[in-house]
């Protein structure tokens, strides 16, 4: 049996830990979400990690970029179009990442009081779909944006260890690449003069891990279901690749017996 024939099942099989892995990576993240305690946001303790859940309430309406939606957040992928050569020798066109961008940042409302949060690019989980203005087709240097949003007034679960406001305009002065609406600032900057304000925990940088768009129950049920998948759906592929690779080997042992 030649070693073109034999490549197949072992894609598959590579195929099929690839999707292990991926739904290992589900299931740890769902786990980091269910083992924080979920608690009230006028309740929450300082720099403990901690869940909370509610609906999205934005001081200031931003617009999207691609789509103009009004939201209450907004992260935008940029991609530039280049030209990159392969191993062969040739070149093709290909989005290569070149910047992103969130902007914006919304409380988390629920019956208890409120809660800032700040998302960064790796923290966010949404469900909804991105949408990009990219071509089929680009020229060189031609630009993508992909858009995931949050929206005013929808359901929010989000993971992290929350510092009070303070700590948040500290941490705004001292990155200066961090992108905020100035009209939202200043709210933020008036609501710190206020004891009641200042009492706000903030959800940001390093302390926000998880911004999921679905309430607690519903983003666990999604997320538990969809690792499940990954884990069950990439094992069946990596055991019928390997008894695919397997077969001639076994006839061939089968042969010399005989």
């Amino acid at each position: 049996m030649s070693n073109e024939v034999n490549l197949f099942p072992l894609l598959g099989a590579a195929a099929g830990m690839a999707m292990l892995v991926f739904g290992w990576l589900k299931k740890r993240k769902v786990s980091s979400v269910t083992s924080a305690p979920l608690r009230p946001s006028g309740g929450l303790a300082p720099g403990v990690p901690q869940v909370i859940s509610g609906r999205v309430s934005a001081p200031v309406e931003l617009k999207a970029p691609v789509s103009g939606r009004p939201c209450a957040f907004f992260l935008a992928e940029i991609d530039i179009a280049r030209f990159v050569q392969s191993r062969r020798g040739g070149a093709s066109i290909r989005w290569v990442p070149s910047e992103n961008l969130s902007y914006g940042f919304f409380f988390v409302d629920d019956s208890f009081g409120r809660a800032l949060v700040c998302p960064t690019c790796g923290s966010l989980d949404l469900i909804k779909s991105s949408e990009s203005d990219g071509g089929l087709f680009p020229a060189e240097g031609d630009r993508r944006t992909t858009e995931q949003l949050i929206l005013q007034g929808e359901e929010v679960t989000v993971l992290g260890s929350p510092l009070p406001l303070s700590a948040f305009l500290d941490y705004v002065r001292a990155t200066p690449e961090l992108s905020l609406p100035a009209a939202g600032l200043e709210q933020l900057i008036g609501l710190a003069k206020d004891p009641a304000g200042a009492a706000i925990h903030c959800f940001y940088g390093r302390g926000v891990s998880v911004v999921a768009d679905q309430a607690y129950s519903d983003y666990i049920s999604w997320k538990s279901s969809s690792a499940s998948s990954y884990i069950w759906g990439g094992l069946a592929v990596a055991l019928v690749s390997a008894w695919i690779f397997a077969q001639p080997f076994l006839a061939a042992g089968q042969r010399t017996v005989q």
